[in-house]
């Protein structure tokens, strides 16, 4: 990217006190996974018979564990354990991911945060990898009741223990996949040190920051696409899910702001797609100023490599966060937020900005304007004197059909590569644009966030007449490729309901 504005600090949550679960009931006790139950029909093992819940008061940042689980074993007992190294020795070997690799100091001379990160992984004892050895054989099979003999021999394999989650979840047998959720977590918590894990470590606390550090203020990192991260990774995404299904969205915005504090500029489990839905969903103002806050401070980007090309967008090339900035802008206009922005010719007024912020959007993303109107069954066949949507929606249909119909440059048309880039562009918007609307279009139902959409769709097309009072269709611009990266994503793993498979 031409411009980079580095800012470190919490990403994560917002406060170890705050957020640690003994304190923060979202983490704790509201959602099912966070209660300590034992597992039905599931043979358990206890080492000596001891409790899993140690002497000292400790505070758990996944929930208490079950009385009968036993505490996993330690790197040289057999279990996982934590390496954590730093970005220059990652870089010397040439191990550091894309993009902090390529990523230098900004143009004021701000010092780029990321080279003194600290990358954690997790590491796999002998014994473990022994385990995952045989696991692998076990998961090609396909065969369950396999798996689930081999997670009731192996409990404290992770990743085994997530799988038939996920198979307990898809056969509606919630209660059993919540309590091997929870296990799964409690296991990577045991294997992790405390300064790695949210609540357990020293986070700062500037209302500013995007990026969770240490008491050193580097970033505290992990690489999802090394295997034995993976699962972890995967863990925090199914809590971040499963949360939302029961309305426990605080604790859903808690476990992405984590997860995306890991690897905020790959963002490999696609929190970005949802992480706005969370901060508007919890209805409170200090979620919508992270909202806000996370846009303009320009700390995290969308970076994107395909082949040679290298790729860097803003979180407003998409839709989701494009419209959901500007409905938090729109939320916080009421409030105090300008108190040190007297001079309104100095600073735009929170009004301006939402109403600037929702024009552009619209402008970049026309079809979502009928999307979230026939989502949420809004009347755009009658006219009345304060909105007019059927002339509205003729234009925008037209810029969404000049849009699909843009032709290339002689040059990109007879580059098979520029071809292909923008296909994938556009599948990848597609997917974006699919889980914004069935995840956030109820937030746009209201009257007043109605009149609001109204308006700025009216400024739209005002701004498109020339001269002579007829209407010009402006084209937008095709999808930004950096999107390219969430084509990986599956629109189901965002609805707030698992696809049931059949008990047999």
């Amino acid at each position: 990217c031409a411009r980079t504005s580095w800012v470190v600090g919490n990403l994560g949550l917002h406060a170890a006190e705050d957020d640690d679960p003994a304190n923060n009931p979202q983490l704790n006790r509201m959602h099912p996974a966070m209660r300590g139950r034992n597992q039905r029909g599931m043979r358990t093992h206890v080492m000596g018979g001891r409790s899993a819940v140690p002497s000292g008061g400790r505070k758990f940042v996944f929930g208490r564990p079950g009385e009968s689980w036993g505490r996993p074993p330690s790197y040289v007992g057999g279990g996982l354990g934590m390496d954590v190294k730093g970005a220059d020795e990652l870089a010397r070997s040439q191990s550091l991911s894309f993009p902090y690799s390529i990523l230098d100091d900004d143009e004021e001379g701000s010092a780029n945060p990321y080279r003194a990160a600290r990358w954690h992984s997790f590491t796999r004892s002998d014994s473990y990898a022994a385990q995952s050895a045989e696991y692998e054989h076990v998961a090609a099979s396909g065969d369950v009741n396999a798996l689930a003999l081999f997670v009731a021999d192996n409990p404290y394999h992770a990743e085994a223990s997530l799988q038939l989650s996920a198979v307990l979840f898809h056969t509606n047998n919630r209660e059993s996949a919540m309590d091997l959720l929870k296990r799964v977590l409690w296991v990577y918590e045991c294997a992790a040190p405390a300064s790695f894990l949210p609540g357990g470590g020293r986070l700062q606390k500037q209302e500013s920051n995007t990026t969770r550090t240490n008491g050193n203020s580097s970033p505290i990192l992990m690489d999802q696409g090394k295997e034995e991260n993976a699962g972890f990774f995967s863990a925090l995404f199914r809590l971040m899910r499963t949360s939302c299904m029961v309305g426990c969205v605080a604790t859903s915005l808690a476990v992405g702001r984590y997860v995306l504090s890991l690897d905020p500029l790959s963002d490999p489990m696609g929190v970005l797609l949802t992480l706005d839905y969370f901060a508007l969903s919890s209805m409170k103002e200090e979620n919508a100023r992270f909202l806000v806050d996370l846009v303009d401070s320009g700390t995290v980007r969308l970076h994107h490599k395909e082949a040679d090309r290298k790729y860097c967008g803003e979180l407003t090339d998409m839709p989701n966060m494009a419209f959901n900035y500007a409905l938090a802008l729109f939320r916080l206009k009421g409030s105090d937020a300008n108190g040190d922005e007297e001079d309104s010719d100095v600073a735009p007024s929170l009004s301006d900005r939402a109403d600037e912020a929702l024009r552009e959007a619209l402008r970049k993303f026309p079809p979502v304007l009928e999307l979230l109107l026939d989502k949420n069954e809004v009347n755009t066949t009658g006219r009345s004197f304060r909105m007019d949507w059927p002339a509205v929606l003729a234009h925008f249909r037209q810029m969404t059909e000049a849009a699909s119909s843009a032709k290339l440059s002689a040059s990109e048309a007879s580059n098979a590569d520029s071809l292909q880039q923008r296909a994938m562009a556009t599948g990848a918007g597609a997917h974006a644009l699919k889980i914004f609307i069935q995840r956030s279009h109820k937030l746009w139902s209201g009257d007043d966030v109605l009149r609001w959409l109204y308006d700025a769709c009216a400024a739209v097309v005002e701004e498109s007449k020339g001269e002579d009072g007829n209407e010009e269709v402006q084209v937008p611009a095709s999808f930004h490729p950096a999107l390219i990266r969430y084509m990986r994503v599956d629109p189901a793993d965002y609805e707030d309901a698992f696809t049931t498979l059949p008990a047999d």
